[in-house]
């Protein structure tokens, strides 16, 4: 069983028949042709600034976040944790203090958590840097 308002609609939903989805954009987003979604806000305005405050702010965990700078740059950072004597993690105001010591004045959390990973392809490579 499913909570919240789909739950029941979902529930109903039987394996192996079609199903029509219609999906719309929001006037103003038809032009966008890269989108990144996340958790909390944390550097805004080149200050350190979590938005909205989640209940997790406050704990210590992996996190990873993505950030500009003023000149257009990007900057991704994860930080590591719960490994007792080696890395502890960080809560949400340490990662917005990491991402303003490297420039960044609008920055976005990603994940957190044990499932925080970051890899990354160069452009016209084939190996993955994590």
């Amino acid at each position: 069983m499913l909570n919240g308002p789909s739950g029941s609609f979902l529930d109903a939903l039987v394996p192996g028949v079609g199903l029509t989805l219609t999906l719309s954009i929001t006037p103003g987003w038809e032009n966008v042709r890269e989108a990144i979604g996340g958790r909390e806000l944390i550097v805004q305005g080149g200050a350190v600034n979590v938005s909205p405050q989640s209940a997790v702010a406050d704990e210590l965990h992996p996190r990873t976040a993505v950030g500009i700078t003023a000149t257009s740059s990007l900057v991704m950072a994860t930080v590591d944790g719960r490994q007792s004597g080696y890395s502890t993690g960080v809560d949400l105001d340490e990662l917005g203090d990491l991402m303003v010591s490297r420039g960044v004045v609008q920055a976005m959390s990603l994940d957190g958590g044990s499932s925080t990973t970051m890899a990354v392809r160069l452009p016209a490579t084939k190996t993955c840097r994590s």
